[in-house]
This record gives C-alpha cells, sequence and structure tokens, in this order.
C-alpha cells in the first residue's frame, strides 16, 4: 500500500509554529548543504514532512540519518494524535544537534517502525565552501 497520495519534503533550519495555524519553514536548504569547514556542528536541523491523503492510521515510525563518515543516528516518531483517515499530516522533525564529519551523500529515511523499505526518503549532500 502506497502510504500518500503525495509527500513532501523540505530541509531547512527551523519550523515555527505561527499565530493562525501558520508554520513557517526558516533557512530552507535545496539539495546541496554548503558548509564553511569540515567537521561543522548544525546546532539544530529540522526536516518537514507533509503528506497529502494518508488512507491509513499511522503508527509510531523510524527516522535514520545517514551523513558520511558518521555512524547513522535513528530517531524515534511518536503517533500524530486525534487521526483521521484519510488524513493529511503535517511533521516537523527535529535533529539537534547535527556533526557533519565528512562530505558526500547523505538521507534521511522514514520507515514504519517494523518495516524494512523506508516509506520516505530524503536525499542531499554535504559540500564544503571551496
Amino acid at each position: 500500500m502506497k502510504f500518500a497520495k503525495e509527500t513532501f519534503t523540505i530541509l531547512c533550519d527551523d519550523i515555527r509554529q505561527e499565530i493562525g495555524n501558520k508554520i513557517s519553514l526558516m533557512g530552507i536548504y535545496g539539495r546541496d548543504i554548503v558548509v564553511p569547514q569540515i567537521p561543522f556542528v548544525f546546532p539544530k536541523l529540522c526536516l518537514s514532512l507533509m503528506a497529502k491523503e494518508v488512507p491509513c492510521e499511522i503508527n509510531d515510525l523510524k527516522i535514520i540519518i545517514t551523513v558520511p563518515q558518521s555512524d547513522p543516528i535513528t530517531l524515534d516518531l511518536p503517533a500524530p494524535p486525534n487521526q483521521k483517515i484519510p488524513q493529511d499530516i503535517h511533521v516537523g522533525i527535529t535533529i539537534a544537534p547535527l556533526t557533519l564529519n565528512g562530505e558526500g551523500k547523505a538521507k534521511i529515511e522514514i520507515f514504519r517502525t517494523k518495516e524494512r523499505k523506508p516509506i520516505i526518503s530524503h536525499l542531499f549532500n554535504i559540500v564544503k565552501t571551496k
């Protein structure tokens, strides 16, 4: 079963809940994250996940962050409250701190807790300023 009709992921510096049920994404990154030196420590890095028309209830999720020359980081994400099927979801995931030890390909993968294949993958590159 497909996780959602559409999914969107955005990597950014911060996600803020605003008045009027608005969400602000601050410091949005493209495919490359450019850092001034390696190693580099992000005090906080956020992933905004939006999914449209999710056809089932979402139980606990597992997130695996893989960056060059570091062991993968695993986070558990609890189930969203008050789910109504089908549903649209927006989840902000904060990784704090995140140490980058090398340049290269990186990814954030989201899994259903008991499955081996990710339901969502966000791929990006770590690049040091020349």
